[in-house]
């Protein structure tokens, strides 16, 4: 399949071999995409059956609350990207893994810290009002909240194993990922649904909880085989690495807070003015308009770490006829 692939595209004039991988894992990427948007959509019917409208409502607006946390990996999952994308490229894999042990253990540092504090806001604000739920969920919403920032913080960490498939080129593993993620939570909640009574706690507890787990399993699937090479060690971890990654993703620092706003801020805004009921609706809209969206950003997001290694090897053609086909694409 990927030989025939390959004369496809040599039929078209594709022959670089990067620009090859790009279009090979944006076709993948189309494939899983299209199956995670098939699997939200099942989702949606089911989940609204298990619970019902407004406890669903409340869990979308939860969801979208702590999406604002995601910017407290402070850049580094970003800035690792185009560090590590660049050390490979020179072939220094020393440099390359004292980077991947710097990203991580600082993300765990801040993963603790970040859980910590979040645990100690939780005992003094109510849940109700913030979500402007009903009565009757105030009880589960303080323990609910406290499982949801602990998945949280563990998947702040265990994403960093993405941005080290994304450095080394494989850029379909995101989608991947999400693909695996609704699949597994379109199964549990059809299995909920025949088993079980309808509870928010359940709900919020195992669909926070299965990000991680798969990411859990990358983690231990990359560092013991393809990227073992790259595997975090206490003993590499310094600060003029950390500060190198830094250095970069500080800009994408500032882009994140900028998407969190633009991005995750609807479904609080609706639950708040109007009900977590009128969540459902605006979401579904939102799922079809973002297809479009998403289609485009399957085909743009491989050249970031294609350009980080194409401009240390100083292939400048290359970058310039990647942005020409990019723009029409567009």
């Amino acid at each position: 399949m990927k030989e025939k692939l390959i004369k496809v595209l040599e039929k078209f004039g594709v022959k670089s071999s990067r620009t090859k991988n790009i279009v090979k894992h944006v076709a993948v990427s189309f494939f899983y995409k299209a199956g995670a948007i098939l699997a939200s959509f099942l989702l949606v019917p089911l989940a609204i059956d298990y619970l019902d409208t407004e406890d669903y409502g409340v869990w979308l607006t939860i969801s979208s609350f702590i999406a604002w946390f995601s910017f407290f990996d402070i850049g580094l999952g970003n800035g690792l990207r185009n560090k590590l994308a660049e050390s490979i490229a020179k072939n220094d894999l020393k440099l390359a893994r004292s980077y991947v042990s710097s990203a991580y253990f600082t993300i765990i540092f801040i993963g603790l810290i970040l859980f910590l504090v979040l645990a100690i806001i939780n005992i003094f604000v109510d849940w109700q009002l913030v979500f402007n739920t009903s009565e009757a969920l105030e009880t589960n919403l303080n323990f609910l909240m406290v499982i949801i920032f602990g998945t949280f913080c563990l998947q702040l960490i265990v994403n960093l194993i993405s941005t080290i498939y994304l450095a080394n080129q494989n850029h379909s593993i995101q989608v991947k990922v999400h693909f695996y993620t609704q699949v597994s939570s379109l199964i549990i909640i059809w299995l909920l649904t025949k088993t079980t009574q309808g509870s928010l706690l359940v709900f919020a507890i195992l669909f926070s909880s299965i990000p991680v787990l798969i990411l859990l399993g990358l983690n231990y699937f990359g560092f013991s085989n393809k990227y073992k090479f790259l595997k975090p060690s206490i003993y590499l971890w310094k600060k003029s690495y950390l500060k190198d990654i830094m250095g970069v993703g500080i800009n994408f620092f500032i882009i994140q807070i900028a998407g969190v706003i633009l991005y995750s801020t609807d479904n609080f805004i609706i639950s708040k003015l109007f009900s977590p009921k009128q969540v459902v609706p605006y979401n579904i809209a939102f799922k079809y308009f973002s297809i479009l969206t998403m289609a485009f950003i399957i085909v743009v997001t491989p050249y970031w770490s294609s350009f980080t290694e194409a401009i240390v090897k100083k292939e400048f053609i290359w970058i310039k006829t990647s942005i020409k086909n990019i723009m029409k694409i567009w």
